[in-house]
């Protein structure tokens, strides 16, 4: 894995709940209420596999991958080129070394891999978003400089818009740690052949 292209490309929020990770197209239909919702299915999901940290959804026809963040925080992005990307939840110990602190959790090699699926990006844009935001805030597949989509969210940090190369993506989660900091890690790989 090369870490020569590490860059943050931003983070998103969650209050508690996995996030979602998916085409930015089909993610513009993820439907967030209490009755029958997506949202509802991703929690669902996560009760009945009480073991998985992550697993695949289907959206609008394709695949959308739910992860667990393990609580309420913040997803760190990383772009690792435009064929990896790495989610990052931390639990720091020394809030003002965070920025180093995911640098190195995001150039650690991959760990004991736990397969989540596949997604395929068809669109070229991938949307990360807290699963109990409502897709209609993606109202536009444009990329702004801050990554945040032009409609109304939950709250300002819950969804990040990023682009990619189109492609099938395989999904894996790993836990690591540096410097005594525990680290759980959602990567998307750009599938070769």
């Amino acid at each position: 894995m090369s870490t020569s292209n590490l860059k943050e490309t931003g983070y998103v929020c969650s209050e508690g709940g996995p996030l979602l990770i998916a085409d930015a197209a089909d993610a513009r239909l993820w439907e967030m209420n209490f009755d029958g919702s997506d949202y509802e299915r991703a929690c669902f999901l996560f009760e009945e596999m009480t073991d998985t940290p992550g697993a695949v959804l289907s959206l609008n026809g394709n695949n959308g991958v739910v992860w667990e963040l393990g609580g309420a925080g913040v997803g760190h992005v990383f772009n690792m080129g435009k064929e990896h990307i790495v989610i990052i939840r931390t639990w720091p110990s020394n809030p003002e070394t965070v920025d180093k602190l995911l640098s190195d959790l995001a150039r650690l090699p991959l760990q004991t891999l736990v397969a989540l699926g596949d997604l395929i990006v068809h669109s070229g844009v991938l949307a990360v978003m807290w699963s109990a935001e409502s897709g209609a805030s993606i109202t536009s597949l444009e990329v702004s400089p801050d990554g945040r989509p032009s409609g109304d969210m939950v709250t300002g940090c819950s969804v990040l818009l990023m682009n990619m190369n189109t492609g099938n993506y395989s999904c894996f989660h790993d836990e690591v740690q540096v410097y005594g900091n525990q680290a759980r890690r959602c990567h998307l790989l750009l599938q070769t052949e």
